[in-house]
């Protein structure tokens, strides 16, 4: 682990000089190699899982329950009783039940991508910049082009 080396083991294993640092060079073939120093996005969640998501929860599981009872209900009421007006009434009882279910999972989508929207704008708002000690020099570099080996400057 590199935690517990002393730090000119440190610096050899990953070829700094406390000295002059990396030079700007390798800094770029390191960049080019290992990449930037962010965390793996995970990919964004497909518009049709969220809304299929926002049916998991337990208010619209009960709504549901409610619209199949209501269609159960017309049915048994229409077929043993013959009653054309009950059995309309809760047809469309199910109806503007699954409105408002449909309603309500339209506006959580709605919700979710706006969040999400917002939150990568503030992502892309807060650029860190770093002091990092390269060719000899401090320099501010944006903390995503870190890489390792590089010295930074830690105020407190």
């Amino acid at each position: 682990m590199i935690y517990n080396q002393t730090k000119d083991t440190v610096l050899t294993e990953l070829k700094s000089s406390r000295h002059t640092g990396l030079t700007n060079k390798e800094a770029r073939l390191r960049l080019e190699k290992q990449g930037p120093n962010e965390i793996q996005k995970d990919p964004p969640t497909p518009i049709w899982k969220i809304f299929i998501h926002s049916f998991k929860e337990p208010l619209v599981i009960i709504l549901l329950l409610a619209i199949l009872l209501s269609v159960i209900s017309g049915v048994y009421d229409l077929s043993s009783n013959g009653d054309l007006k009950y059995a309309m009434s809760s047809f469309y009882e199910a109806i503007a039940i699954l409105i408002l279910i449909l309603i309500n999972s339209g506006l959580s989508v709605w919700q979710t991508v706006s969040a999400r929207k917002s939150l990568d704008s503030l992502k892309k708002m807060n650029d860190h910049q770093v002091s990092v000690f390269r060719d000899g020099d401090w320099e501010k570099v944006s903390a995503n082009l870190l890489v390792p080996g590089d010295i930074i400057g830690v105020k407190m």
